[in-house]
């Protein structure tokens, strides 16, 4: 095997590490004679391939392209709305909505459901009309009446929202 037969496997070798590792790629491998010593010279051509993450402006691990509301961190996907989002149909059936600032009126331990108003003291609340939604509770623990919660579900159909989660608030 000449010398330059094994210097070429050696760059051959190396640069194969170097992708490997370094997250480079190879374009170009030539060997030229090398005026000068009657042998070759190798002249190798790489570039660095650098990934950019996608774009998330709300920082809640879902790129932008796929969140539903970009601008609202929330890593289960939910995106703010009011009753009177889900009410007057704003936000449809299906919709994967998270409300804030709601009171506890009531709740039905026979039939999982309840009813929660949003509070007169939120910035959103603009009257009673449209202001309360049912909650299908499914298999949540029910919130005890009058404490303030913050619930995550998807709206349904009667208008109201199956609770997937709730926090309370207050």
């Amino acid at each position: 095997m000449t010398n330059s037969t094994m210097r070429r496997r050696r760059i051959t070798a190396l640069m194969s590490a170097l992708f490997l590792v370094g997250g480079m790629s190879i374009t170009g491998v030539a060997c030229v004679p090398d005026p000068g010593t009657g042998g070759t010279t190798t002249t190798t051509t790489t570039t660095t391939t650098t990934t950019t993450a996608p774009l998330d402006s709300d920082g809640d691990g879902i790129p932008d392209t796929s969140d539903p509301c970009p601008t609202y961190a929330d890593p289960g996907g939910y995106c703010p709305a009011t009753p009177y989002d889900i009410n007057n149909g704003t936000v449809p059936p299906g919709f994967r909505a998270v409300v804030a600032d709601l009171i506890v009126l009531d709740v039905d331990t026979t039939t999982l459901t309840g009813h929660g108003q949003l509070s007169p003291s939120s910035p959103a609340y603009t009257g009673p009309t449209g202001a309360t939604i049912t909650l299908d509770l499914n298999t949540v623990t029910a919130p005890d009446v009058g404490t303030h919660i913050t619930v995550r579900g998807t709206v349904n159909a009667i208008p109201g929202l199956e609770v997937s989660t709730f926090t309370v608030t207050g």
